[in-house]
């Protein structure tokens, strides 16, 4: 039996067959594939999504959609012929996006195309696969997991901490009380980076994803990115403490009160490209250490026990925001998804 995890972005996917040893010990087995669907013959460069409010409209699939979905759904499958040998297989999977209300399409996507029978069109083309796609897998979720399943993942070992990961798009998730939360599972009390807006019109994707962030170093705002991460960061650390306070531009109504009021977040973990990217380009360690900065100065602006919490003698704990060399957590976390399918 085979068992292959498959890790889908915006722009590209990657996977690997895995070993189970327990929901706790997961071997990746090299090699990691990694495939860009614009290495497709029939990838259309240039499709655009259709905007956010007209997909929340359920406005009816275009036909551009279908075209470059199905592109998305053979560029996985051949990724998992690569990694087959024939034999039987299970899959785990994760993408980016809303899904549908079974978890076996996705209904809302910023940065593709919709693909509401995204499981029903991939099994189809899979040779050897012995059981359904049970459900997609949220991308973010996968990170945490991987985060806390591996034996380098920054979230071992502390109870609570937040995960941001940039590439095309963004991955968030929270470990409260020792659980990892995609933002979609707490939606209710905190808003998804995408959805919150600064008063200069900028939503958080856009200023802390690879896609967002090489737009605006174009443009000079080098300063605008960096502020922007640790006012995200800020307000992940009040929020899970003492609730939402309308900090910033979002078009729903957040709860106040939580489950996990009074918590403290022990780490932030910036991973995959975005980690890459603040620990190695010129411009992203200037934009790294802007972040360090930024963030310790409205610390110390403010009163009482979240600036005792995380500042040392006035200064922020050098261990408190890390960057991740773990690469690989979504397909880490994938694979402890793989357990379900065995039960």
């Amino acid at each position: 039996m085979n068992y292959v995890c498959i890790d889908g972005g915006g722009t590209k996917v990657q996977a690997a067959r895995v070993k189970i040893n327990s929901s706790n010990s997961i071997d990746i087995i090299e090699p990691i594939i990694e495939r860009k669907y614009l290495e497709h013959k029939s990838y259309n460069p240039n499709f655009i999504p259709i905007s956010i409010d007209d997909q929340k409209r359920n406005h009816p699939i275009l036909d551009i959609e279908s075209h470059q979905g199905m592109v998305i759904i053979k560029t996985i499958v051949q990724i998992i012929k690569d990694l087959n040998d024939d034999g039987d297989i299970k899959i785990a999977i994760a993408m980016p996006g809303e899904k549908t209300s079974d978890k076996r399409g996705i209904k809302i996507m910023k940065n593709g195309p919709r693909m509401l029978n995204f499981c029903k069109e991939l099994e189809a083309q899979i040779p050897n696969l012995v059981k359904p796609i049970i459900q997609i897998e949220n991308d973010s979720k996968m990170c945490g997991l991987g985060e806390n399943i591996h034996n380098k993942g920054s979230f071992r070992n502390i109870k609570n901490g937040y995960y941001l990961g940039g590439g095309t798009g963004l991955a968030e998730c929270l470990k409260l009380n020792d659980n990892i939360f995609d933002i979609n599972e707490i939606k209710d009390w905190i808003g998804k980076a995408w959805e919150l807006k600064n008063a200069n019109g900028y939503d958080f994707e856009t200023l802390s994803s690879l896609k967002g962030i090489n737009k605006l170093i174009n443009k000079g705002k080098k300063k605008d990115i960096a502020i922007g991460i640790a006012d995200l960061i800020l307000e992940r650390i009040t929020t899970v403490h003492h609730g939402w306070e309308d900090q910033f531009i979002i078009d729903r109504k957040l709860k106040q009160k939580h489950p996990y009021l009074n918590n403290y977040l022990d780490r932030i973990i910036i991973g995959q490209q975005l980690s890459i990217f603040l620990g190695s380009d010129n411009d992203g360690i200037e934009i790294f250490n802007t972040i360090l900065n930024t963030f310790e100065s409205k610390l110390k602006a403010l009163n009482g026990q979240i600036k005792d919490f995380y500042l040392d003698k006035n200064s922020l704990k050098s261990d408190f925001i890390v960057l991740s060399k773990l690469r690989k957590s979504p397909l880490v976390g994938l694979g402890s998804t793989i357990l379900k399918l065995n039960e």
